[in-house]
């Protein structure tokens, strides 16, 4: 692709992610009067205790399957995008022919997404460990020849772990160490086993032979997979997205101790902004919950600078 190209799509993708993003941004009753059964709809599924397959369109112009009134679904479903900051960052960072690991891919928003944007010439490895929820992750990577995936859980080592599934409406929440989520309804999860697997493995049996930025989402288990992935870590210095909370789960390390071991990598953390990337002061004695980090080994360096 030429470079003027690539600019103008880029530039086209950030204009509809910032449409996106205004819509969201309106008043309750503006929303509800311009997309009445996107407002209604999830709640009468919510109310009724069901669920309903339906197919969104994405900020980039390509459906998927979501299922409502599940919290990922419904902002794709109404607004055709997630998590605002690692949508930016992947607009701003992948190009084609780099190649991107999404673990803890749930439905695959960010997989189509990357998909999308390293091309033909790039690959995207996605990993899901629930069954149900790998299940959509599969009927929305068909036709995705550049996509690989699978149904296993990213760990420090080969092995089975005991998992929650909450269902679909709670997936996100699927975990080894008990929902986040503090909300009135908590429903019961059933328990499965799963395979685990460390990142480093799979990525040699697929034969990636570089790895340029991994996003995890590992509910709680996230210094197990980066435990799992040393040597991509070691070789490649990939840039690494990481969901940090610290919500007082037994077992499970703060955001500073997963700072703390990443930085004994050469990497460093930055906060993901609007238009840029800044360095997070970690001299501040504070609780994470719920922020994605950025981690670089050197100092990140936007790609239009």
């Amino acid at each position: 692709m030429e470079l003027s190209e690539q600019t103008n799509k880029h530039t086209h993708l950030v204009e509809r992610l910032n449409a996106a993003v205004r819509a969201m941004q309106r008043g309750k009753v503006r929303r509800t009067l311009s997309r009445p059964r996107k407002m209604i709809y999830p709640k009468m599924l919510q109310s009724l205790g069901n669920t309903a397959e339906v197919a969104a369109m994405t900020f980039w112009g390509e459906p998927i399957l979501v299922v409502l009134p599940e919290r990922i679904s419904l902002t794709i479903w109404r607004y055709g995008f997630f998590e605002e900051d690692v949508c930016r960052f992947l607009l701003r960072v992948l190009k084609p022919g780099m190649n991107f690991i999404d673990i803890g891919a749930h439905f695959g928003f960010f997989t189509r997404l990357a998909s999308f944007l390293v091309g033909d010439m790039g690959r995207v490895l996605s990993l899901e460990p629930t069954p149900n929820t790998f299940g959509q992750l599969m009927r929305n990577t068909v036709g995705n020849d550049n996509v690989l995936i699978h149904n296993c859980a990213a760990y420090s080592r080969e092995t089975e772990l005991t998992l929650h599934d909450f269902g679909l409406e709670y997936s996100a929440f699927n975990s080894a160490f008990g929902m986040r989520d503090e909300g009135k309804h908590v429903p019961k999860a059933i328990e499965f086993q799963a395979r685990a697997r460390k990142v480093d493995d799979v990525v040699k049996e697929r034969g990636l032979p570089e790895v340029d930025l991994v996003k995890i989402d590992a509910e709680s288990s996230e210094l197990h997979v980066l435990q799992g992935m040393t040597e991509i870590i070691k070789r490649d210095h990939p840039r690494i997205i990481l969901e940090t909370g610290d919500f007082g789960l037994e077992g499970v390390p703060k955001t500073a101790e997963l700072i703390g071991w990443l930085r004994e990598f050469g990497y460093e953390p930055f906060e993901i902004g609007r238009d840029n990337v800044l360095r997070l002061a970690t001299n501040r004695n504070f609780d994470f919950v719920g922020s994605n980090l950025l981690f670089s080994a050197t100092d990140f360096q936007s790609p239009e600078a």
